[in-house]
């Protein structure tokens, strides 16, 4: 990612990223993309009001970086659930019917 690496703040117990770097978030959310830069620091500064995340550069920084807080891993705790349970049933099935689809296919010989 350009020298940006936001995987150096992962969690490696849950896997979580811990460090979020402004240019990461832009590059996933499509609505921030259409967005001015100052725009986008105010959205996240609103995230710090929430006590969800902490800016962890220098204000004014040319790269834009929070770490998050408990704060929001706690308010988004259920949905991570929800989110890891759908996504494991969906493997499941997926794999389900990869293995019954090549139980029923014919050996070519």
């Amino acid at each position: 990612m350009c020298g940006e690496d936001v995987r150096r703040g992962h969690d490696l117990k849950s896997g979580v990223e811990i460090e979020i770097v402004l240019r990461d978030v832009v590059r996933r959310c499509h609505a921030m993309q259409k967005m001015e830069r100052s725009e986008q620091i105010k959205l996240k500064q609103r995230f710090e009001g929430f006590g969800w995340l902490t800016r962890t550069d220098d204000k004014g920084s040319t790269v834009p970086r929070w770490e998050r807080t408990s704060g929001l891993g706690k308010r988004f705790e259920e949905d991570l659930k929800r989110e890891v349970a759908a996504r494991a049933a969906l493997t499941a099935t997926i794999k389900a019917k990869a293995t019954a689809r090549k139980a029923v296919e014919p050996v070519e010989g």
